[in-house]
């Protein structure tokens, strides 16, 4: 008599691993766009921030000396916290004589200067 066997055989193992990757194909590049696209809707969020700080802030408030000091780096703008004055950092951000905060390029190193 014929013992019944228990236990998958390596073909259907196979299968299942084939349909397995197959499966993370799909998904894992998926994963990586969306969170480039949250890192890139931080970003923008941050600098729409700072901009509104920069827009806010009355000028009449502040000594001659202080308003060329944060305009010429922005991490000095009153008020800012530890993270964003890291991020002005790792963006690259800069304000531009129009009075606009925008991303900086190798070219636009201080806010004199227009890219």
């Amino acid at each position: 008599m014929l013992k019944k066997r228990k236990g998958f055989t390596l073909i259907e193992m196979v299968v299942v691993m084939l349909i397995i990757s197959m499966l993370l194909l799909l998904i894992v590049p998926q994963l990586a766009q969306r969170k480039t696209d949250a890192q890139e809707t931080a970003n923008e969020a941050v600098v729409e921030t700072i901009q509104s700080q920069v827009n806010m802030k009355d000028e009449s408030k502040y000594k001659k000396e202080e308003i060329l000091k944060w305009k010429t780096d922005l991490k000095e703008l009153p008020g800012l916290n530890d993270n964003q004055k890291k991020k002005i950092t790792e963006l690259g951000l800069y304000l531009y004589k129009d009075g606009n905060v925008k991303r900086g390029k190798d070219t636009a190193k201080s806010s004199n200067t227009t890219p």
